[in-house]
């Protein structure tokens, strides 16, 4: 199978992150799953990604800074946000990050291809 692009996916729950992980490996992509933040920007600087997939809940630091951190590494990353937090709560300037999908993705999910549908968007 071909590779259809290189998938990140940040999120603390361990359980979550690899079930992402193997969704998005048997979708065609190759993913790697992280959940350490000092662990993120290491591997981003040594490793390109096409997609990142995240909770932006994830770290004790703030999301808005840390996405710019790694927007820093590449510029021309997508990023989709996947959250508990409701989203009318998603930090409004959050959502004023060029890379930032405009759907943010809640927890838990109810039907799976609503995920697959979003990264077919971010890497058609």
């Amino acid at each position: 199978m071909k590779n259809r692009g290189r998938i990140l996916i940040i999120d603390n729950d361990k359980s979550i992150a690899s079930s992402l992980q193997f969704y998005t490996q048997d979708l065609g992509y190759e993913s790697i799953s992280i959940n350490k933040p000092r662990q993120v920007i290491s591997f981003l600087k040594k490793n390109p990604v096409d997609l990142i997939i995240m909770d932006p809940d994830f770290t004790s630091v703030n999301s808005l800074s840390f996405i710019k951190k790694i927007v820093s590494y590449n510029k021309k990353i997508k990023i989709i946000i996947y959250t508990t937090v409701p989203k009318p709560k998603v930090n409004s300037e959050l959502k004023k990050v060029p890379q930032i999908a405009a759907d943010i993705i809640l927890k838990p999910l109810a039907d799976i291809r609503q995920l697959q549908q979003a990264i077919e968007e971010q890497l058609p």
